[in-house]
């Protein structure tokens, strides 16, 4: 997302909730298919290029596969279908404690686009780790503590 402001996304009603929710499990579930196709595809190129070699043409379609596989892990990693958080997400916390399958992260969040770190994260975590009250001395990489500074002025 290309937006310099803070955008929540904060569903009321019930049913909007429902189906927000089952999309992102349906995408999730699609996501995580499709990575362990890949992942498969690309272990079996590494076993061969470990016993035998490979030839050119199965040395590109490797890279290509690593590639694709890598692609699509970042951009599930950034999308909205869970908290940028990650296992620290406090929400995700909770339900592990309710007995929350750990691989899963919880799908049915609200979530608050926070620009300066480029991710979605989770009403909790945004409140909680005071997201929004950032400065730029917050950010312990020069380079990147000017870019925030410049960029959005905080």
């Amino acid at each position: 997302m290309k937006s310099k402001k803070v955008c929540r996304v904060i569903l009321r009603t019930p049913r909007m909730r429902r189906v927000r929710n089952n999309l992102r499990v349906i995408l999730k579930l699609a996501v995580k298919s499709e990575l362990n196709r890949l992942r498969h595809l690309e272990s079996l190129y590494l076993h061969k290029k470990r016993r035998n070699g490979l030839t050119p043409s199965q040395q590109k379609r490797y890279s290509q596969v690593k590639r694709k596989r890598s692609r699509l892990y970042f951009r599930y990693i950034e999308s909205t279908l869970q908290c940028g958080g990650s296992s620290a997400c406090y929400s995700f916390q909770e339900a592990k404690k309710h007995g929350f399958n750990p691989q899963d992260r919880p799908t049915d969040l609200d979530l608050v686009w926070v620009p300066w770190l480029e991710n979605w994260f989770c009403i909790k975590c945004f409140v909680l780790n005071r997201l929004g009250e950032m400065t730029h001395e917050d950010f312990g990489d020069p380079v990147k503590r000017e870019w925030v500074r410049e960029e959005f002025g905080i």
